[in-house]
């Protein structure tokens, strides 16, 4: 081991390692301490993906404002039993061509464009394009027939 690994600060997953399987105690220095103080909730959030430790994440949430972190780090590390956890990051869905027109169209969040998608006919948000249809020779070229105006 070189002195740069040495050296390197704990990222998330180390810390979310060191409380589920390796036990290793990261929060030696001030440093540490800051960095999991700003990562304490993502670390209770990965506990929290997994059945075993759901409870004790949730309690933990509960702490984090009533004790300082390095009693938060001590408890996560010592409460819950030494094993190796695997959970899926749930991970962001992709966003349709359409959904993003209408957020921006209507200025809402994708949740609601979602939802107006469902409402709205294809037809409709044609009609809804070519309301906005800004015009040149090049943007003309791009759109399908039916989103040019005439």
């Amino acid at each position: 081991m070189n002195n740069e690994e040495e050296n390197a600060l704990p990222t998330l997953f180390d810390f979310v390692d060191a409380v589920n399987f390796n036990k290793v105690d990261l929060v030696n220095s001030e440093e540490t301490e800051k960095l999991f103080r700003d990562n304490k909730f993502m670390v209770c959030r990965a506990l929290a993906m997994n059945k075993e430790t759901v409870l004790i994440a949730g309690r933990a949430n509960e702490l984090t404002d009533k004790v300082d972190s390095y009693m938060l780090w001590q408890y996560l590390r010592n409460i819950i039993p030494k094993k190796k956890r695997f959970t899926k990051w749930v991970k962001q869905m992709a966003v349709s061509d359409d959904v993003k027109f209408l957020s921006d169209y209507y200025q809402v969040n994708i949740k609601v464009a979602t939802l107006y998608r469902k409402l709205m006919t294809d037809e409709e948000i044609e009609i809804l394009r070519g309301r906005t249809f800004e015009g040149g020779a090049d943007k003309a070229e791009k759109l399908p027939s039916k989103g040019r105006r005439k």
